[in-house]
């Protein structure tokens, strides 16, 4: 068994032992010397733990394309991995999560990194236009857009769009997870995507977006039209691979404007994860 692997396993054994002692929020070193709270019971917050970083290729593409003088928007922050991750490198952050007690986590991991003035948090809902929808709340990280009466427990959040929440800032990169209601999301950010300071998009596309009625082929074609192609990243050659779709599951990096992008692949200051407590 590699060391890696060996590794991950020891914190999985040593977070069930902990967390079923204890039942509390923990906090765990997270990358250039962040911290992350992490509620036992947050699966895809907990994958940080086990692996240092959840989405390795993902984060280690955004800590390496990102730098100080730009704008991250995370649409879906959860609590904040990813923006933490892009304030690490001393980007400007706008994290918008709809779902209160996810927010709560969110604005707690802000504060614990003493992010007060790089981080800017939203708890809105994104779509396609203004109003309000249903949320679900019993989900964790998988609290998504309610459909019909799927969830007793789903409240209503404000809903605006992402040519609202930009403003008149110009993201590097916007990362959107929504759980299948990036449609929407995309449909709501024309102007934001039609920007030429726009290098790459991280959106999750997993089939998830049929129960809303849409599909990944229609939303892969969306962002080819704005420029956009799928890419596959290398941490270690510091290289973009192309792809000819999507990713089956997980995210999938879409860029343009390679040649500025390439660059600052290459020249980016390596970054750190931290020896977890093991």
């Amino acid at each position: 068994m590699s060391r890696s692997r060996l590794v991950g396993l020891r914190r999985y054994v040593c977070w069930q032992l902990a967390t079923r002692m204890l039942d509390s929020p923990v906090i765990v070193p997270f990358v250039n010397g962040t911290s992350l709270v992490i509620k036992p019971r947050l699966q895809g917050a907990v994958g940080n733990y086990y692996t240092g970083l959840r989405d390795y290729e993902d984060m280690a593409f955004v800590l390496h394309a990102l730098a100080p003088a730009d704008t991250f928007v995370d649409i879906g922050a959860s609590i904040g991995s990813y923006s933490v991750c892009a304030a690490s490198v001393g980007s400007e952050v706008l994290a918008v999560e709809p779902v209160p007690a996810t927010h709560h986590d969110l604005v707690w991991n802000i504060a614990l990194n003493g992010f007060g003035t790089v981080i800017r948090d939203k708890q809105v809902g994104v779509g396609a236009e203004p109003g309000v929808l249903r949320f679900t709340t019993n989900q964790g990280s998988g609290n998504h857009v309610a459909v019909g009466n799927d969830d007793s427990k789903a409240i209503e959040c404000p809903v605006s769009t992402l040519d609202d929440i930009v403003g008149e800032t110009s993201p590097r990169i916007i990362k959107i997870d929504v759980e299948g209601f990036e449609t929407e999301v995309i449909a709501g950010g024309r102007r934001a995507l039609k920007s030429d300071a726009l290098w790459a998009v991280v959106i999750e596309m997993n089939g998830l977006g049929t129960r809303y009625g849409f599909n990944d082929e229609a939303l892969h074609n969306e962002l080819a039209a704005y420029g956009f192609t799928p890419v596959g990243y290398d941490p270690s050659r510091r290289r973009l691979e192309s792809l000819d779709g999507p990713n089956d599951a997980g995210n999938t990096i879409y860029v343009r404007q390679q040649r500025g992008l390439t660059r600052r692949l290459e020249h980016a200051p390596p970054f750190t994860v931290a020896k977890q407590w093991i």
